[in-house]
C-alpha cells in the first residue's frame, strides 16, 4: 500500500496500519504512530549529578548505607547559600533563608541512576529535590549546580 493509499484508506483506523522504515520519513515525525510518543519525557525521576548533603546523610558511612554501596564515597566540604535549617519532627530540612543566610554540609557526586533513586528513597516524603547552586569548599572554592533536598512546606 503507498502512502497515499494509506491516506485516503479510511477503513481502518491509523492505531492498526502497520509502518514500514521506507516509508517514513527520518527528518519528521509526522508519520509516527500515534502513540509513540511519551508523555512523560521530561524524565522527573532522580537526576545524577552534584547533591548537596546535610544532617545525617552528610556521614560518608551512612550515606554508603543508604545508597547501597560497601565502600564509603569521597564526600567534599561545600555550602549552599540562601537557605536555611529547620527540624520536621526527629528531621533536619533544608528550606529558603534569608538571601545571605548559608548552611555548611558536604558535596556527593551521584553517578548513577541506581544510586539517585536509593538516595531519593533514603530521605523522608516531605523532601523535594530542587536544583541549587553549591559551593564546594575545598582546596579551590568552586561553584557547581546541583541538588538539594529541600522541605516541601506540607509538613505531612
Amino acid at each position: 500500500m503507498s502512502r497515499e493509499e494509506k491516506e485516503n484508506d479510511i477503513s481502518k483506523p491509523t492505531s492498526l496500519i502497520t509502518y514500514h522504515a521506507e516509508d517514513l520519513s527520518t527528518r519528521s515525525v509526522c508519520y509516527a504512530p500515534a502513540d509513540w510518543y511519551s508523555a512523560d519525557w521530561q524524565n522527573n525521576g532522580p537526576k545524577t549529578g552534584w547533591y548537596f548533603l546535610y544532617g545525617v546523610l552528610a556521614d560518608e558511612y551512612k550515606l554508603a548505607a543508604a545508597i547501597g554501596d560497601e565502600e564509603p564515597p569521597v564526600l567534599r566540604s561545600a555550602k549552599v547559600l540562601g537557605y536555611k535549617l529547620m527540624l520536621w519532627e526527629a528531621h533536619l530540612a533544608l528550606t529558603d533563608g534569608s538571601p545571605t543566610a548559608e548552611v555548611q554540609g558536604k558535596a556527593f557526586y551521584v553517578e548513577s541512576l541506581l544510586h539517585a533513586r536509593r538516595l531519593r528513597g533514603y530521605m523522608v516524603e516531605v523532601l523535594k529535590v530542587e536544583p541549587c547552586r553549591i559551593h564546594l569548599e575545598d582546596a579551590d572554592v568552586e561553584v557547581v549546580d546541583g541538588y538539594a533536598f529541600i522541605w516541601d512546606g506540607t509538613g505531612r
